[in-house]
């Protein structure tokens, strides 16, 4: 105990003083980084904001329903799901991909030490995260509920523990997963694809409860609700067990509330002791394994002949094949790519897709003018482009090997077009893959899709320069582990903050255009023109931004 308690303060230490050192330097980066600080507080505030509106409003809703508990569900629910996610992607980069894993497995430390200190670092960070979330939705609750003392305290153990389930499993498919692919030629193909069978998964189990709602009829849902006699709570909390007792160690009364609190904390501990124990038996051959290189034996190969690659093509494909040899890098840079036709394609094999609000937007795409279905398919390719972190980590992702890049008989110039390239290439695999899977379901005019593919592919240009410029501007270059150069990156968050701020920009300037005038084809050479003229000063910018800091 007392190793793990050294050790995690260290560690914690270690990511106090990386987070310190964001802000740490001369004095104008000092100024402008604390200037970018106060954006991104106000940028989430307002997000925060929309969120407890949101929160408030369907609140309301259930507890005049009579289902108070429903809304508790929902929230835990929503909580355990994200992190049952993400903290797969966590757990994998800063388990198996930080720098100093292989050096504290070194350590004269029992294995079992070191996963439980990694474990708990990757906890901390995910319930920093959920907690603001969470504690903002009980407290409306306890407002509207008119809650006493005794049901906040009740919360205190739940709220703090919430994550802990959901992120053990996760942990169990991250050791199981880096343990039999390890050896494995293939195994960050596996690792990559794993991640992504999980996140179809946790898609259909919500879809799931979508259509479990649809496929009843309504009257008879809100003659239940009405009456109280169905228990939405346990049908909802069904997806996952842990939330019905979660909610009702908090909302039971008496000392009914007690059952539901013990199994809860009971079955977390037990659950954490068996995930160390199969640490000992797993995580360290894991971790190991990493360092082994399964090929399979044979004649050696021999060097390729041929035409010499540009330096363009080169760092195209450096970038390319760095993003796809690490599995924290491809899963947080092309989730972009299937998450939308991934969802859509859950939503149609539950037979929702008419009834559900998409269907609505399906519908309305329709039977609404052409103009209109292009910019509003625009704006679902926009969106996907606009998240992904790809582009704003080019130059962090390099870490240490960024200043061998600079002492490289290459140009600055050179090198950004390759990763601008890059960048746009998985923007464009997004968008032809969603068109694709959007048009099997949505057979419009082959036009309309062609339209917002090349009004998309301009926006994806200018976010790609946006997000560019700010990681040549600053780039992290320090970092323990992969998860780091990405996720604990505030690029990624500034890039991600600018990118929705042109895509706002750009569609209230589309709005506007699209009320007055009224030929759809003037229109579209319109639209067109401007997104061109704004793409083309991005680019120019970022060049000359390359080009004063060489």
């Amino acid at each position: 105990m007392k190793h793990f308690a050294i050790l995690l303060k260290t560690q914690l230490k270690l990511s106090l003083i990386g987070m310190v050192g964001e802000f740490t330097g001369g004095s104008k980066k000092k100024i402008s980084r604390i200037a970018i600080a106060v954006l991104i507080i106000l940028a989430f505030a307002e997000l925060f904001g929309m969120y407890l509106w949101l929160i408030f409003s369907f609140s309301d809703l259930l507890i005049s329903a009579g289902q108070p508990d429903v809304f508790l569900t929902i929230v835990f629910l929503f909580c355990m799901l994200i992190t049952l996610f993400f903290g797969l992607f966590q757990v994998i980069g800063n388990l198996y991909f930080a720098k100093d894993a292989q050096f504290l497995s070194s350590l004269p430390i029992k294995q079992y030490t070191v996963f439980a200190v990694k474990l708990t670092l990757t906890l901390i960070y995910e319930l920093i995260t959920l907690l603001p979330f969470a504690l903002g939705a009980l407290i409306i609750f306890g407002i509207k509920t008119s809650a006493n003392l005794w049901f906040y305290l009740k919360s205190i153990p739940i709220i703090f523990t919430l994550p802990i389930i959901p992120m053990l499993i996760s942990t169990l498919f991250a050791m199981l997963f880096m343990r039999f692919t390890a050896l494995s030629k293939y195994r960050d193909f596996l690792t990559i694809v794993g991640s992504i069978l999980l996140f179809v998964a946790i898609m259909y189990a919500n879809q799931k409860i979508n259509y479990m709602f649809l496929s009843s009829k309504t009257e008879e849902i809100m003659s239940g609700l009405l009456k109280g006699s169905i228990n939405l709570s346990d049908i909802i909390g069904s997806v996952f067990p842990p939330v019905i007792l979660a909610t009702k160690a908090i909302l039971n009364t008496g000392m009914s509330w007690m059952p539901s609190m013990i199994i809860y904390l009971l079955s977390t501990a037990v659950f954490v002791f068996i995930i160390i124990l199969l640490s000992t038996k797993v995580y360290y051959k894991g971790l190991t394994a990493q360092n082994e290189t399964a090929q399979p034996l044979g004649k050696a190969k021999r060097p390729i002949r041929g035409k010499q690659q540009g330096i363009i093509t080169s760092v195209f494909i450096k970038e390319w094949r760095m993003l796809l040899r690490i599995p924290v890098y491809a899963i947080n840079g092309l989730t972009s790519v299937f998450i939308l036709p991934i969802m859509i394609f859950i939503m149609a094999g539950n037979n929702s897709i008419q009834e559900a609000n998409i269907g609505q937007i399906l519908n309305m795409l329709k039977d609404g003018k052409d103009m209109l279905s292009v910019l509003i398919i625009t704006a679902m390719f926009s969106f996907i482009v606009g998240i992904n972190p790809a582009a704003s980590t080019v130059y962090s992702r390099e870490g240490e090997n960024y200043y061998f890049l600079k002492s490289l008989p290459i140009s600055q110039r050179q090198l950004l077009t390759g990763k601008l390239l890059f960048s746009i290439s998985i923007d464009i695999l997004a968008i032809i893959l969603t068109a694709a899977t959007l048009y099997y379901f949505l057979p419009l005019a082959v036009w309309n899709y062609i339209g917002a593919i090349i009004l998309s592919l301009l926006i994806s240009i200018a976010t790609s320069a946006l997000n560019i410029a700010v990681d040549f501007k600053n780039p992290k270059l320090e970092w323990t582990s992969h998860q780091q150069a990405i996720k604990q990156n505030f690029n990624s968050l500034i890039g991600m903050l600018l990118s929705l701020a042109l895509l706002i920009v750009l569609g209230f300037i589309s709005a506007f255009l699209y009320q007055k005038i009224e030929n759809q084809i003037i229109l579209l050479i319109t639209i067109l023109t401007l997104f061109t003229i704004i793409t083309a000063a991005l680019v120019v910018l970022l060049y000359k931004l390359t080009n004063k800091n060489t």
